[in-house]
């Protein structure tokens, strides 16, 4: 991790790419910024302040979303290469599609297109759906439940009529009844295990463009390790110089946890990391000795890596404090 900056929790997704944007173009002085992001910042305006500052994407689409030239397009079985055991498929093309700058005027660009289907994603979103439809199944008999229902997705795949059932014409002051829209199930599952990935950069190849989209992974899982090992959420102050305060420390500490996985050659999670050295705990006994508790692995690993020596079971204050020092020097100097 290199910067953060912090916004609002209200604040949508899609507001703060142009201020973020700015920041860091002006902080590192780049010349161009290739941003790969998540499907959130993936909308007309965002996309065409990108380009028009002469920078580029490479971000995933939603298809259920998509328009439906492009969903011919990803089901069109032209173009897929599958692997041997038939549960992974891919292909690319690229299209021409136009975004708005932020003067209004109209970007045409040629934009590369990769398209992935997974098995295992497949049963996933299958899944998901067999389990929203068996729940829509058990309130079939009471439709005023549906209306007081606010799980997610759920009245996509609704249908309310209101039937006359003895001349079985639409009636508005007849009970309302419901039924499952099967057109609508049928059109998603159709569409079940396939995601993708678009990108301004043409000229990179299909691996490239997954390779760089992947590596967003680091990044989210820096953000479950400062929500939840690093206890950055929830926070527990109010005012605007705490909370930055408190994510300053968050960050630093991020910093330093990601240093230490790379000098233990990646060997043990940022979790393990931090449980190792709070079991390193040093109890004042009196007379400024201090008996070193129980410890780990990681400890042991950290002590050859920085040639520090915590093997003994009683230290004297003055040299657990050299420790410490030699600890902080080591982290931010060895290469």
């Amino acid at each position: 991790p290199v910067d953060y900056y912090l916004y609002e929790g209200n604040q949508n997704d899609c507001t703060t790419l142009k201020p973020s944007f700015e920041k860091i173009k002006k902080t590192y002085r780049a010349d161009k910024v290739i941003i790969t992001a998540d499907k959130g910042l993936n909308n007309g305006p965002n996309l065409g302040y990108i380009l028009s500052n002469g920078n580029g994407y490479i971000v995933s689409q939603k298809i259920r979303g998509a328009s439906k030239a492009l969903k011919d397009e990803v089901l069109n079985e032209n173009g897929w290469h599958t692997n041997l055991s038939g549960d992974f498929r891919f292909k690319e093309f690229n299209r021409t599609i136009e975004v708005e700058a932020p003067d209004g005027q109209k970007i045409k660009h040629e934009q590369k297109v990769v398209c992935i289907w997974s098995k295992k994603y497949q049963l996933k979103e299958k899944s998901a759906r067999d389990a929203l439809l068996e729940k829509i199944t058990l309130l079939a008999n009471d439709p005023t439940k549906f209306k007081q229902s606010c799980h997610k997705g759920m009245r996509k795949y609704i249908e309310e009529v209101t039937v006359d059932k003895a001349t079985g014409e639409e009636n508005k002051s007849v009970k309302v009844s419901t039924s499952l829209n099967l057109e609508k199930i049928a059109k998603d599952e159709a569409l079940d295990g396939y995601y993708l990935i678009v990108t301004s950069e043409t000229e990179l190849s299909l691996s490239e463009v997954i390779e760089k989209y992947r590596g967003l992974w680091r990044i989210e899982q820096s953000f479950r390790i400062t929500k939840s090992d690093i206890h950055g959420r929830p926070v527990f102050v109010r005012t605007q110089e705490h909370i930055n305060a408190h994510f300053l420390t968050c960050f630093i500490t991020l910093t330093i946890l990601r240093m230490l996985e790379i000098r233990l050659n990646r060997k043990y999670s940022a979790k393990a990391i931090i449980d190792g050295l709070n079991s390193a705990v040093a109890v004042d006994i009196g007379k400024d000795i201090y008996q070193i508790n129980r410890r780990d692995e990681v400890v042991d690993e950290l002590d050859k890596l920085y040639g520090l020596d915590f093997s003994n079971r009683y230290v004297r204050k003055e040299n657990l404090a050299i420790h410490h020092s030699e600890i902080i020097n080591s982290v931010y100097t060895t290469p």
